[in-house]
């Protein structure tokens, strides 16, 4: 600690820099080569391109976003609205739901909402996605709720949503359902 208080006093260390090259936007980061593996590589590459799994959460935030905004706005939730806050949703590619992949295919893009079964066979609990994205998953549960068919009663429980998009499901009955 001497040594850094030392090396501290070091006036010529402290240059004024000017005011304009100081707050001048870098458009490109230099990655270097011979870095420790524990270094993590900028979210934004330096030719420009995004990485796929980057722009996924990216996008759920921004679902996360527009769904929060439109519970607070303490209006009935329309099917455009939903329609706003799936589209703006991202999907990773998902290849364990093997029983609903289409032939010729490795994955889909579905997402399960809610509560779940626990992989360790703890029961169910409440889904990563649903604890991380809390007001997308209220908002697909206010808007089920509101176009409720007739035929199910009011104390009908919603205990999950998959979300899927860009296929169509193979026929399918679900385990333990």
């Amino acid at each position: 600690r001497r040594k850094l208080h030392l090396k501290l006093q070091d006036r010529s260390l402290f240059r004024p820099v000017d005011l304009a090259r100081a707050v001048k936007k870098v458009r490109k980061t230099a990655i270097k080569q011979n870095q420790p593996l524990w270094v993590k590589p900028p979210t934004i590459r330096p030719d420009g391109e995004r990485t796929g799994m980057d722009d996924v959460g990216r996008r759920r935030m921004i679902a996360e976003g527009i769904s929060r905004s439109l519970l607070q706005a303490d209006k009935a939730i329309d099917d455009e609205a939903v329609l706003t806050a799936l589209r703006a949703w991202g999907f990773y590619p998902n290849s364990i739901r093997r029983n609903v992949i289409p032939k010729g295919q490795t994955y889909v893009l579905s997402d399960t909402l809610g509560m779940i079964r626990s992989r360790d066979q703890r029961g169910p609990v409440i889904s990563a996605l649903s604890r991380q994205y809390p007001f997308f998953t209220q908002l697909l549960t206010a808007w089920f709720a509101a176009r409720r068919p007739q035929q199910l009663d009011e104390a009908f429980p919603i205990t999950s949503i998959s979300v899927n998009s860009c296929y169509a499901a193979a026929r399918h009955r679900d385990k333990n359902n």
